[in-house]
């Protein structure tokens, strides 16, 4: 499983089901989320993966108070 499986899917978001996937070689070692990777044992911190081909930042959050 990689970027590439999803790079050649439909236009739109994307789900790709890891519960079946084989455990005999070893699977990927990090996500990506945003520009940064996290490097944890995918295929047993994760049941699937979503993948949304573009995100933007909400225009309003600097103006928000936590």
């Amino acid at each position: 499983m990689s970027e590439a499986a999803f790079a050649t899917a439909a236009p739109g978001a994307g789900l790709a089901a890891l519960r079946g996937a084989p455990r005999s070689s070893p699977g990927p070692d990090r996500i990506r989320m945003q520009g940064a990777y996290l490097h944890t044992p995918v295929l047993e911190a994760f049941d699937g993966m979503l993948h949304v081909p573009q995100s933007t930042v909400f225009g309003g959050l600097a103006s928000l108070s936590y």
